[in-house]
């Protein structure tokens, strides 16, 4: 559902943006967009981050931007809000007031960090991936507890299918 103010700024904007636009997502009460890839998709996702509080950012360390990663975001009672697979290596996401984990998967590396989203304020997490995560195969779903050794070498040779 797209308010009149929407589609008013998208009118404005040009045709061109609103075909960069990577559309907006909701799971529950969350919505977010994920992308930037290519200049005019990172343009557009720029002219709507405002609208979001939680700014997350995949690259590998050489400073490539990484997309294909799977986030997980989970509030303080562990329950799940957001399970995707971010469509590049900018994810938005417009939380409450809150604390929360953010879980990040590239290849068969993964990552956590905890976020503190303030009132009226925005947070931003840059998850650094070694360059040998760069072929942004999602990891094979959190089934592997963090405490045991992961070969980044072995991938899964059977389709996954995240609900």
């Amino acid at each position: 559902a797209m308010t009149a103010l929407a589609v008013a700024v998208m009118r404005s904007a040009g045709a061109a943006w609103a075909e960069a636009l990577p559309e907006i997502h909701q799971q529950g009460s969350v919505a977010y967009i994920s992308g930037g890839i290519g200049s005019d998709e990172t343009d557009a996702l720029a002219l709507v981050k405002k609208d979001y509080n939680l700014y997350l950012t995949s690259t590998d360390s050489t400073g490539h931007y990484l997309g294909g990663s799977r986030i997980i975001i989970t509030d303080k009672t562990k329950q799940v809000l957001i399970y995707v697979v971010a469509h590049g290596p900018l994810f938005y996401a417009n939380l409450p007031a809150g604390r929360y984990m953010i879980e990040s998967f590239n290849a068969a590396a993964s990552k956590k960090q905890t976020v503190t989203i303030a009132s009226g304020k925005a947070s931003r997490v840059h998850f650094n991936w070694p360059a040998s995560t760069a072929d942004s195969v999602p990891a094979p779903v959190a089934v592997v507890p963090a405490t045991l050794p992961v070969e980044p070498t072995i991938i899964s040779p059977d389709p996954i299918t995240i609900p």
